[in-house]
């Protein structure tokens, strides 16, 4: 059976999703760790660096109906957990793309440091194997 994600690193994550719902910037500053780097799935998958350019991503989200939905948490190790969810984006021409997504979020200092989203489970869990063996 998968280990379970610590239960601050889950309370962390729903704290993030419970702000990002309720529209409220200074919950996600709480939440979000300063010097944090995200590859979001939009955007073109570019890296976005600190938190400030992560809450400017995150409102830009907003207008676009980009609205992220989790379904499970796996600890993958002390301060890494795979998060498995979908993903609704409106489209430019009308309509809505529905879309599985899992991200990997590392926790630093109690708060989100470094997340990275990937098309797929099988992906998410080789590039976190990847990681892994480089740092051994």
């Amino acid at each position: 059976m998968p280990e379970q994600p610590d239960r601050s690193a889950k309370d962390l994550l729903e704290r993030f999703v419970a702000a990002y719902e309720r529209d409220d910037d200074e919950a996600l500053k709480a939440v979000i760790h300063p010097k944090a780097r995200w590859h979001p799935v939009t955007g073109g998958g570019e890296l976005l660096r600190g938190r400030d350019a992560i809450l400017a991503a995150v409102r830009s989200w907003r207008s676009q109906t980009y609205r992220p939905t989790i379904h499970r948490l796996e600890a993958l190790g002390k301060n890494t957990v795979l998060v498995g969810g979908r993903l609704r984006s409106e489209l430019p021409g009308g309509g809505f793309a529905d879309s599985p997504v899992v991200w990997i979020d590392e926790i630093r200092d109690g708060m989100i440091w470094r997340v990275q989203a990937y098309s797929s489970e099988e992906q998410a869990r080789a590039a976190v194997n990847r990681r892994k063996k480089r740092r051994d």
